[in-house]
């Protein structure tokens, strides 16, 4: 099948850019001429050379057309049929060996190739993944990230930082290994702030927290600093701090993301009260060689009711780790 992605047709005797949608595969690349005969070969209907090698249908746009007619009068230069590669992969980029194939060009001139686009900074290379993107389609995606890290900030300003996941599902459209590099670009140009948690946060956010939440989380932290190592349980800590179930837990998770309390299976624990405990235990561990349950109970006045569930909760936040019957803290 001939398609026209101009908007005119071909008149006879004359030329444009057509896409050849072909029955079989064939082997081609740009720059390879070719003839277009009838089926039984009893007449040429043209003939013409190889622009591009197309994954999917072009759109009907004469701005795409322009830039084929463009590309097609570079064939012979090397340097802008990489090019054209980066163009037409936009913003997924794509790799080395997807350019060798869709070019013809030898493996072993493309490094210097792709370096001389990066020095003039037409293309950017991705991180570990050995995949290349030109400048302009990398510099929109950190764009459209640096927004969505707006928008998702906006949705909830008391939440002071954003998961990695979250921020990459806002942007699930783009390749995965381009969104990586993007936000590790944004990160050190300050755009975005990299948290001790592993989250982000954008530049510009304040997480200060409203009138509302502020009074909540106060009242909350105070019952979990009262109870230390035996923390109330939920329906008590809705009852003494006046608030419902959503506001609890929504004051929990608020003080949860900023150090000041500390979830394990069953309970939520004061967070400076962790960070107390985690440094004894690190000192008893240091001399003894490790710990037990019974060392952790006696010296934070538990019981195996709460005291299991937050010793599996360290295990699983990295800070310890089950060494036959002990525990041993984790290196730094």
């Amino acid at each position: 099948r001939v398609h026209l992605p101009g908007k005119k047709p071909v008149q006879p005797g004359g030329s444009d850019i057509v896409e050849l949608e072909m029955a079989e595969p064939v082997v081609a690349a740009p720059g390879d001429k070719i003839v277009l005969r009838a089926e039984n070969a009893s007449a040429t209907l043209g003939g013409g050379f190889v622009i591009e090698l197309l994954a999917a249908r072009l759109k009907r746009r004469q701005g795409i057309v322009d830039g084929l007619k463009e590309r097609a009068r570079h064939l012979d230069d090397p340097a802008a049929l990489v090019r054209g590669c980066l163009i037409a992969a936009s913003e997924r980029g794509t790799t080395v060996d997807d350019m060798v194939a869709r070019t013809a060009l030898r493996p072993d001139v493309m490094p210097a190739l792709l370096s001389e686009l990066e020095t003039s900074r037409e293309a950017v290379p991705i991180g570990r993944s050995g995949r290349w993107i030109l400048r302009e389609a990398f510099e929109r995606v950190t764009r459209r990230i640096d927004e969505a890290v707006v928008k998702l900030h906006e949705k909830d300003v008391a939440v002071p930082e954003l998961s990695l996941a979250a921020v990459r599902a806002a942007v699930a459209r783009n390749e995965a290994a381009v969104v990586e590099d993007a936000i590790q670009h944004l990160v050190s140009k300050g755009r975005l702030v990299k948290t001790a948690a592993g989250g982000v946060h954008h530049k510009d956010h304040s997480s200060e927290l409203p009138a509302k939440d502020r009074d909540r989380c106060e009242r909350v932290s105070a019952l979990l600093a009262k109870g230390a190592g035996r923390p109330p349980e939920i329906d008590d800590l809705e009852a003494e701090a006046g608030l419902s179930t959503p506001e609890a837990l929504r004051a929990l998770k608020l003080l949860e993301s900023r150090g000041r309390a500390f979830k394990t299976e069953t309970h939520w624990f004061d967070g400076p009260f962790v960070e107390a405990a985690k440094e004894r235990i690190r000192a008893f561990a240091a001399e003894q060689g490790g710990f037990k349950p019974a060392d952790v109970r006696d010296m934070l006045d538990t019981t195996r009711k709460w005291l299991i569930p937050f010793l599996e909760a360290l295990d699983k936040s990295g800070f310890s780790r089950r060494v036959g019957d002990k525990r041993v803290v984790r290196e730094s």
